[in-house]
């Protein structure tokens, strides 16, 4: 490797960095539609699922072929394992709302709820 392979190397390493520099600092001023967050979230959970699953599928299918048996069934007991937490963590975050002494404000105005975000960040 030369000393500007290096280099192209590591600009290429920097732009994900640099992006993410600039759209934060766009966010800074402007503010998306709650449609198109949730449409960007989605699409980064994509990405992240899509390199997990990549990054797991060679394994999971090597063991699968070594193990047989025991490795599909490490496969459901762990997810069953993964799901059931998962619902306990919800249920134990979400246990006040069922609680009759708890009242829970829905904030029918945007704004309202702008307001609301830019004073819990301010007391942080």
């Amino acid at each position: 490797m030369t000393l500007h392979d290096a280099g192209v190397a590591a600009a290429y390493g920097c732009i994900p960095g640099a992006a993410s520099m600039i759209c934060a600092i766009i966010v800074i001023w402007w503010k998306m539609p709650l449609m198109a967050q949730a449409c960007l979230q989605n699409t980064a959970g994509g990405i992240v699922l899509g390199a997990v699953a990549g990054e797991l599928l060679p394994i999971i299918h090597h063991a699968q072929q070594s193990h047989g048996l025991q490795a599909d069934l490490g496969f459901i007991i762990g997810s069953a394992f993964a799901l059931i937490f998962m619902f306990l963590v919800d249920r134990f975050c979400n246990q006040h709302s069922n609680d009759s002494n708890h009242s829970v404000v829905q904030p029918e105005d945007p704004d309202e709820v702008k307001m609301e975000i830019a004073s819990a960040r301010s007391n942080i």
